[in-house]
């Protein structure tokens, strides 16, 4: 039985409910992720003895520390997820990052060793639940459907990062501890784990199959003929849509991850000040890739990635040309800008990451979504220390953080053209009707 037959099997209150608790997790996984966006001046304080500076060196220690071994296990896990099937090693990971989080905030005083141990541990523990998790909801939804609900689910990393970066700001501010932060946020993501334990629905496709899946014996039962890593990765879209994700990432890390720096050593803001701008951000981000998930699902991944692509790069070049006139007139001024950057940087995440997965086939979903993961972020790791080198030794300064993004971008224009958009070329119109009927 056809995935597009095997989706049915499920009520519609059902698929919701677990998206709800797949949005949960990811919301608050990226908050506890996204603490360290806003704590880097005071772990530059307490571990170098200084205000301003060592940019790379906090980027080693709180990014790639954590990233290395996020995407590694993304990877790993997520193509035994293929195998196996997805709710177990769900749970697992949220629970795992439940201790890893635990351990940050037990690190003792001025023992970086320890941290870049946890923050290791935490990586490689959360790792395999956003390529997971994606392949869940793919298999669940029908495709002109997938696109809000991948949408959905992504913006849960935007309301998740807006809430991280205010628990974050709150804790240094007020509480004078950048360890609480992850204390705080450990305990929602346990009571998460439990919840996906109980009422998450395995995928379709794993329900009654054998514990381990041998493709080249249920070929027939899919709707794909791929039997192999080799065969997947053969597909030159499937090849240009992980480039598209990974050059996406790319620029969402570059910015997302310094901007909270730019601001507080280029317009003084405070931490607070800087954790209500990623905030408004994350607002932004979250109305964005909804929006734009149902339009991708109206007109096409690929038009709905153009679209998003272009309204971003005209927002980085006005911040960059106009934001310190802009500033002079008032600091919460530059608040529109985050809302707009936001928008746009989030939004195209709910078209490439469809274009992903509907440039795979069955039983292939969380390793396409592993291979995103891997060179994406891998990619992204580049990112951080490029632009952090740019801004220690040249005259470009922390403008780097805005100027590396936007040459992303443009290197994602041709290649979205040339994209595969495969469901909306192919996808009979009586999809829909047929799940409306048995539903």
């Amino acid at each position: 039985m056809k995935m597009e037959e095997k989706i049915y099997q499920l009520s519609r209150g059902s698929k919701i409910f677990s998206l709800i608790i797949l949005f949960l997790g990811w919301a608050i996984t990226t908050a506890n992720r996204q603490i360290s966006d806003i704590i880097k001046k005071q772990i530059r304080l307490e571990f170098f003895g200084a205000l301003e500076g060592y940019y790379t060196e906090l980027s080693l220690i709180m990014d790639v520390s954590f990233w290395v071994f996020y995407i590694i296990t993304a990877l790993l896990v997520g193509m035994y997820s293929d195998k196996v099937g997805r709710k177990k090693i769900i749970f697992i990971s949220l629970f795992l990052f439940t201790l890893t989080s635990i351990m940050t905030w037990l690190t003792p005083h001025r023992n970086l060793p320890f941290l870049v141990f946890a923050r290791s541990l935490s990586g490689a523990a959360v790792g395999p639940f956003f390529p997971i998790s994606v392949a869940l909801i793919g298999e669940l939804f029908e495709v002109k459907k997938r696109g809000k609900a991948i949408g959905t689910f992504v913006g849960g990393a935007a309301i998740g990062a807006m809430f991280g970066w205010v628990i974050a700001g709150l804790s240094v501010d007020f509480l004078n501890s950048w360890r609480l932060a992850f204390l705080f946020l450990s305990v929602p993501i346990l009571i998460i784990g439990f919840i996906s334990w109980i009422f998450l629905k395995e995928s379709p496709l794993y329900v009654n199959k054998p514990k381990k899946i041998n493709l080249k014996n249920d070929l027939e039962s899919t709707n794909n003929k791929i039997s192999s890593l080799k065969g997947l990765l053969s597909n030159k879209f499937l090849v240009i849509a992980i480039s598209l994700a990974a050059l996406d990432l790319f620029s969402l890390w570059v910015h997302d991850d310094w901007i909270a720096t730019y601001l507080i050593d280029v317009y003084s803001f405070e931490e607070t000040q800087a954790a209500i701008y990623r905030a408004l951000s994350g607002i932004g981000g979250f109305l964005g890739i909804v929006l734009f998930g149902i339009i991708s699902d109206k007109i096409g991944r690929k038009k709905a990635l153009a679209t998003s692509l272009l309204g971003l790069i005209v927002i980085l070049l006005l911040f960059i040309t106009l934001g310190p006139t802009i500033y002079l007139y008032g600091i919460y001024y530059l608040y529109i800008f985050s809302f707009f950057t936001g928008f746009f940087a989030i939004a195209e995440f709910a078209a490439v990451y469809n274009l992903v997965l509907e440039n795979s086939s069955d039983y292939w979903f969380a390793t396409a979504m592993g291979f995103v993961v891997f060179f994406g972020n891998g990619f992204a790791l580049i990112g951080g220390p490029s632009a952090s080198l740019l801004a220690d030794l040249t005259f470009i300064g922390a403008n780097a953080y805005l100027l590396v993004p936007i040459i992303a971008i443009l290197i994602r224009i041709p290649l979205t053209l040339i994209a595969k958009d495969p469901a909306f070329a192919t996808l009979p119109k009586s999809n829909i009707e047929i799940e409306e009927t048995i539903n």
